[in-house]
C-alpha cells in the first residue's frame, strides 16, 4: 500500500496593466509514502510536465520526491485583433520567458542540493479561432537546460483549445 501526494501552488499577477504585461510564479512537488516501491511509480520530473529543458525519463529527475518551480513572464505583441489566415483568425500573440528549478530526491534533501535542475526557455503563444469558431491555442517553446553541458534544447509545439 502505497500513497501519491502531490501539490500545486500558482500565483499570478500584472506587472503592466497598461502594456499587460503579466507573470507567474508556480510551485509543484509530491511524494510517495513507501520509497521503497517500484520505480514505475516515481515522479518524473522532466519534459512537458516538468522541467522542460530535460527529457521526461532523465534518471536524474526521477524519484519518489520531486519538487519543481517556475516563474514566467508574457509580453503581448497584440490582442484582441483579427487576422485571418486560412481557415484561422488569430486574435492574440504573446512572447514569454520561463525560468524553471527543481528535481528529485530518493532518500535525503541533501539529494536535492547536489543534484538540482535549472531550465530557461521561451515561448510564443497564438490564440484565436478556427473554422466553425473552435478555440485554438497553438504555442511554440525552446527550453534550454542551464547547469548540464551535455543536454541540448528541447522544442515543444501545442495545439490546444486553450493554454
Amino acid at each position: 500500500n502505497t500513497f501519491r501526494l502531490t501539490a500545486q501552488i500558482e500565483r499570478n499577477f500584472t506587472i503592466n496593466r497598461k502594456k499587460k504585461i503579466v507573470a507567474s510564479i508556480v510551485g509543484s512537488a509530491g511524494g510517495l509514502s513507501n520509497p521503497e516501491v517500484d520505480d514505475f511509480f516515481h515522479f518524473f520530473g522532466g519534459g512537458l510536465p516538468g522541467i522542460k529543458g530535460y527529457t521526461f525519463y532523465d534518471s536524474t529527475l526521477t524519484g519518489p520526491y520531486y519538487f519543481i518551480g517556475t516563474t514566467s513572464m508574457r509580453i503581448p505583441l497584440f490582442l484582441e485583433r483579427n487576422y485571418p489566415l486560412a481557415l484561422f483568425n488569430f486574435q492574440n500573440l504573446s512572447l514569454g520567458g520561463i525560468f524553471q528549478f527543481g528535481g528529485a530526491v530518493n532518500e535525503r534533501l541533501s539529494e536535492f542540493k547536489q543534484n538540482y535542475k535549472l531550465s530557461a526557455g521561451l515561448e510564443c503563444r497564438l490564440q484565436g479561432f478556427s473554422f466553425y469558431s473552435y478555440p485554438t491555442a497553438i504555442a511554440y517553446e525552446y527550453h534550454l537546460p542551464i547547469n548540464d553541458s551535455n543536454e541540448k534544447g528541447k522544442h515543444y509545439f501545442t495545439l490546444l483549445f486553450d493554454y
